[in-house]
């Protein structure tokens, strides 16, 4: 059988290895939480010209996972599959202020700055000089 270099690209375009290289969890972390980043981010609630004064929220996560585990029995290493399944649930809501809300997540709080055409909000990161 003979195989070229483009018999190896995986439909993302990198090349594939016959190397079994699993995720880790940190991994997978990234790749849940970008994926809902990224729903929320294209949801008509979370553009930002809504707002709102308070907030809950309740976020439930299925995970279903194969693992390999590592074992040593009388000095032989093997592998074994495993499945896991965990279930998370998570809660909050918002701090009674928005700009404590503000500060506890590390986002940019607006300060109140004085202008020719009245008080204004402007992130604390902006300087008055660079508003026009």
């Amino acid at each position: 059988m003979n195989m070229n270099a483009q018999d190896n690209v995986s439909p993302s375009g990198h090349l594939a290895t016959s190397a079994y290289n699993p995720y880790n969890g940190r991994e997978c972390l990234d790749i849940i939480m970008k994926r809902i980043y990224q729903t929320l981010k294209d949801h008509q609630d979370f553009a930002s010209h809504i707002t709102y004064t308070k907030f809950e929220f309740e976020f439930s996560l299925y995970f279903k996972s194969e693992a390999i585990t590592p074992t040593t029995v009388k000095g032989k290493q093997s592998y074994e599959l495993r499945e896991a399944e965990k279930g998370f649930t998570v809660t909050g809501t918002s701090a009674p202020a928005p700009d404590d809300g503000r500060r506890e997540a590390g986002l940019v709080v607006p300060a109140p700055v004085l202008t020719a055409g009245g008080m204004v909000d402007i992130p604390l990161q902006v300087q008055v000089a660079d508003v026009k």
